[in-house]
């Protein structure tokens, strides 16, 4: 008998040594995750602070039409050409765009926005649905159109928000209305847009929203309600319209500008993209006003 006792003694003993190591172990596993999630955190705190240096870099350099054949590294025209700053221990890449040659969705007609969904990857029948949900969306009365959807209809879907019934705040904003997910509206995924000639030979860099997606064809700024054609660099040609010479994208006075600037650190994947609409004001104390920012 008291063998017996002995046995399960020895029996308890080495299970409960075993819980103590699984615990420890458990503990040990724990704290290691949390100490990643810590360092993935710190990263990601100092990647943003990188691209927000470039953001300021930019907004510094406001108005500074300097011609690309003089100093190509130097230049900080609005040309949407990606702008490189290494800085202690992290990249980031700037670019800077005319916001007003892409198409106000607040006040482009269904036929240009049929066209713009198109070219951001929605096939035929798909668009025109669409574009009568973000008419719906955008417009006062309460009649849906044919494919569209009012308040009464959002109800009964379970969306817990009614249309706006007005105009968007923020480009962001365009994925409220049902049929445009944050895969659409960015570019990502089986929802990305198949490369038209505009895009091609002058997509921007992959921490960025690819050309033609929705977030690079649409804005809430200006009164564009035409979407360039695939065979013209509309978007080139408008911003030379008054350049003295080829290849001079001159800052003007009042318009809206698109900066996205994006902080890598070294031997890092992890990264942030900051998005900034910023109008030039080169009479005010700081030459510019900044009407929206985001963390991407």
């Amino acid at each position: 008998m008291k063998r017996n006792q002995n046995g399960l003694v020895i029996i308890a003993v080495l299970w409960i040594c075993a819980l103590i190591m699984w615990l420890g172990l458990q503990t040990s596993a724990n704290i290691r995750l949390r100490n990643e999630e810590e360092v993935q955190r710190m990263r990601r705190s100092r990647a943003i602070y990188c691209a927000l240096s470039g953001v300021y870099e930019a907004l510094a350099h406001m108005g500074e039409n300097v011609a690309l054949e003089d100093n190509p590294e130097a230049s900080w025209m609005p040309d949407g050409k990606p702008r490189i700053m290494a800085l202690d221990g992290c990249r980031v890449m700037v670019t800077v765009e005319d916001e007003t040659t892409k198409v106000n969705v607040n006040q482009a007609g269904p036929e240009a926005l049929r066209k713009v969904l198109e070219r951001a990857g929605v096939d035929p029948d798909g668009s025109e649905a669409l574009v009568d949900r973000i008419v719906d969306f955008l417009d006062p009365d309460d009649w849906p159109r044919l494919e569209g959807a009012e308040a009464d209809s959002y109800e009964k879907q379970g969306i817990g928000y009614p249309p706006f019934n007005g105009v968007l705040q923020s480009l962001d904003q365009m994925v409220l209305i049902p049929g445009i997910d944050a895969d659409l509206f960015w570019g990502r995924g089986d929802r990305a847009p198949v490369k038209s000639e505009r895009s091609r030979g002058r997509d921007r860099p992959l921490a960025f929203p690819p050309r033609d997606s929705l977030f690079d064809l649409c804005t809430v700024y200006g009164n564009n309600t035409a979407l360039a054609k695939d065979e013209d660099d509309a978007l080139f040609d408008a911003r030379s319209e008054f350049a003295e010479e080829p290849g001079i994208v001159p800052w003007t006075p009042g318009k809206i500008y698109r900066v996205l600037a994006a902080g890598s650190l070294d031997g890092v994947e992890t990264g942030a993209v900051i998005w900034v609409e910023a109008r030039y004001d080169p009479g005010t104390a700081k030459g510019f006003s900044v009407l929206y920012r985001k963390i991407l």
